[in-house]
Parts: C-alpha cells; structure tokens; sequence
C-alpha cells in the first residue's frame, strides 16, 4: 500500500511539473518584434540592419527582467 502511495505522488508529481513547465514556454518570436517590444517598454532604441535580424526568431525575455538582463538573455539566445 505504501509504495503505490509513493508511486501515486511520483506520478502526479511529474504530472504537475510537466504542466507547469509547459505553461511557462514561449514560442519563438521574430527578434523585430521583441526588440520593438523592449524598445517600448523601457523607452529606448535599437539600431540594427533590418537584413541582418530578418527571418530571425528568439524565445521572448519574461517581463521580469531589467533591459541589460533581457539584452543579455537575446545576446545569450542569438548566440
């Protein structure tokens, strides 16, 4: 009885994590359209060649980070 308890719990367990980090992924969104984003929401601005970030898709920084950490985190993604 004690281990189909163990097993039970393990099994939601993973269960629940699957779930909640599921819900915390983003697609990939055009890098033009997050920087545009940033640039918004922090009242800055980029300068880029729009053929060199054209076609290029990057996960969207969370609301949570200052704009070095979200730079960072596209520099990071964009490798």
């Amino acid at each position: 009885m004690r281990n189909k308890v163990i097993l039970l719990f393990g099994v939601l367990f993973v269960f629940l994590w699957n779930s909640l980090s599921a819900q915390q992924t983003t697609q990939p969104e055009p890098l033009l359209e997050v920087l545009s984003s940033l640039q918004e929401r922090f009242q800055v601005q980029f300068n880029y060649a729009s053929e060199i970030v054209d076609g290029v898709r990057v996960p969207v920084p969370d609301d949570s980070l200052d704009l070095s950490a979200a730079v960072a985190f596209l520099k990071e993604s964009t490798g």
